[in-house]
């Protein structure tokens, strides 16, 4: 390790980018629930999966530690007062968002280890001050930033995977006993929050073979190793166990099912490596070209010809975080079926060739510390910012929310609102309504606020229905389906999305140009600026997202209401009046609905 200063200065060091990434995280963390929460929040269900039995697949998506801490996590009044008539809407909803909101809290504490791990990791390889910038990009990362602040578990895998392979090469270097059940400990941690965790024990191995003398305790390392591995398959994946592995997993001559995952074997054409890539250059462009000038610099290291201690325990340290990282992005760079998300575990071996990178040009261009220093500085300006950004767009009232308001305000108790489906306004339906809504919201993953409704049903509320999603017939022939539909309902008004996650595009653009062409649009609230290039939303994913969070002002699909006959004016900070058929008023992407009576959904703290 480079020399530096003392101890207490680098656990000082350590902790000041665990709290600036913990910061990022928190800030904003309940944002869109529990009215568009992610599209899998398999996580927020797990406390009912573990009370009682259930035949649900989701139930062996994944292991069950984050599980038990939120099935642990004290529940305040939530099941007391959940029912009280006299509750406000602001309180249903943070009652209705609490599963989801304590998961995120986990997952972001979880995932805030990513900076002091990508630290400690950095300083096998430099000094100080470039470890601390190999930290502040894994803290700054947009990618694991957004994944950290949902209730996913990649985010925290990543974290954990680094932590597991920061203490292993500690664990090679100085050979102690407690360092190896350290690093043990944090493979177990990595294992039991997302199966790909058992990647850390590669870490471990690599560094054991590497590891610079043998010991006459190391048998006691590997049954120490064993048992809370043994313990922790155990515990974090019931679905393992012998009467219950048959029932989740089903194997066939073209792909592999296990819970809710799918593993098609002809996908493995090696094309999962683009795709993680791809997902890291439309997040983070300035940690994977900083990277790619440190893989040069890597490479122009290894080829000079003097050798000592320390150059060669710094290529088994790179060797051990090779044998984590690179092998997970070999397994799953060779599957097509990969998602952007999958290489949030590479982020902090990003990170610190990110930081060689850097050095290497700033030692290029001057030897003076201060330069370097404001060269670091700028290529770390936009992740910052970025980062910056997206947790204070998350901190402000979102899209639907801002519509919820409009709609609570300037529209007649009265009305009847048919929403389009996939996503859900942050308002209270009359339990009339709820009852007669056989179709509505089926999927658990999705909608927790039409659960929580059906549960608790408020005492005033209004008239919501839904379209249908699952009926066929109906989006066959949307033209000739579409206005007897809206009769049947009683709809005065029509409330639509638009966002890039929406997996129906098709059905959403359909459906507004039938809408807009027999209706007056009252209101449209943006996330994005009017006519700017791209998917008009900002939620979880977008192919544009580092563009998204530069331009926008809000988080949220895009929504727009429609009125089905000619209405009186209506006006509000978000829409202008509209009294034709046909015409239509948009908010700016920066605009804002006042508050409402102290209930409103925009009013609720984050």
């Amino acid at each position: 390790m480079a020399p530096g200063p003392s101890r207490g200065r680098e656990l000082a060091l350590a902790a000041s980018l665990f709290v600036l990434a913990l910061a990022l995280r928190f800030v904003g963390l309940g944002h869109l629930t529990p009215h568009s929460p992610e599209p899998d929040a398999v996580y927020a269900l797990q406390p009912g999966f573990l009370a009682a039995p259930t035949t649900n697949p989701e139930y062996a998506s994944y292991p069950y530690l984050v599980g038990w801490l939120a099935a642990s996590w004290p529940a305040g009044d939530d099941g007391v007062r959940a029912a009280d008539d006299e509750s406000t809407l602001v309180e249903r909803l943070d009652r209705a968002a609490a599963p989801l909101v304590r998961v995120r809290w986990i997952v972001a504490s979880f995932a805030a280890l990513l900076a002091p791990a990508t630290y400690w990791i950095a300083r096998s390889f430099f000094g100080v001050g470039w470890s601390f910038v190999a930290g502040l990009f894994a803290a700054s990362s947009l990618m694991h930033l957004n994944l950290s602040q949902q209730g996913r578990p990649h985010a925290a895998l990543a974290a954990t995977l680094a932590l597991a392979v920061a203490f292993a090469i500690r664990a090679r270097r100085s050979g102690a006993f407690r360092d190896w059940c350290f690093a043990s400990a944090a493979a177990a941690l990595a294992l039991a929050i997302l199966q790909s965790g058992i990647f850390a024990y590669a870490g471990l191995a690599a560094a054991f073979v590497l590891r610079e003398r043998a010991t006459r305790r190391d048998w006691a390392f590997w049954l120490a190793t064993a048992a809370l591995l043994g313990a922790t398959l155990w515990t974090a994946y019931p679905f393992l166990r012998p009467d219950e592995l048959a029932h989740w997993s089903r194997a066939s001559s073209d792909k592999l099912q296990f819970g809710g995952h799918n593993l098609v074997f002809a996908k493995f054409d090696g094309l999962g490596l683009v795709v993680m890539l791809e997902g890291l250059w439309r997040h983070d462009p300035a940690l994977l070209v900083a990277a790619a000038f440190g893989v040069f610099a890597a490479w122009r290291s290894l080829r000079r010809t003097r050798d000592d201690d320390a150059r060669r325990a710094g290529r088994r340290d790179a060797a051990v975080l090779a044998s984590a990282t690179v092998a997970y992005a070999l397994v799953f760079g060779l599957y097509h079926g990969t998602l952007d998300r999958f290489a949030l575990p590479l982020v902090a071996g990003l990170a610190v060739l990110a930081a060689a990178g850097v050095r290497a040009v700033a030692g290029l261009v001057s030897a003076r510390v201060a330069v370097q220093a404001a060269l670091a500085t700028c290529v770390l300006g936009l992740p910052c910012f970025a980062a910056a950004k997206l947790a204070w767009l998350r901190s402000r009232p979102d899209t639907l929310e801002l519509a919820a308001e409009w709609i609570e305000r300037e529209l007649p108790a009265d009305a009847r609102l048919v929403l389009q489906p996939w996503f859900e306004l942050p308002v209270a339906t009359a339990h009339s309504a709820l009852a007669r809504d056989t179709d509505r919201r089926r999927a658990e993953l999705r909608y927790f606020w039409a659960r929580y409704e059906r549960a608790f049903p408020a005492r005033d509320g209004r008239e919501l229905a839904v379209l249908p999603d699952g009926r066929a017939s109906f989006w066959s022939d949307l033209a000739s389906t579409l206005e007897p539909e809206l009769e049947s309902l009683g709809a005065t008004h029509v409330v639509c999305f638009r966002a890039h996650e929406d997996p129906y595009k098709a059905r959403t653009d359909a459906l507004r140009g039938l809408v807009s062409a027999s209706g007056s649009s009252l209101l449209v609230v943006r996330a994005l600026p009017p006519g700017a290039e791209g998917f008009g939303s900002l939620q979880y994913e977008s192919p544009t997202f580092l563009a998204d969070v530069l331009r926008a002002t809000r988080v949220g699909p895009e929504v727009e209401v429609f009125a089905r006959a000619r209405s009186t004016d209506t006006s509000g900070p978000d829409s202008s009046a509209s009294s034709g058929a046909g015409s239509s008023a948009s908010s700016g992407a920066g605009s804002s609905a006042s508050s409402g009576a102290g209930s409103s959904a925009a009013d609720r703290g984050r």
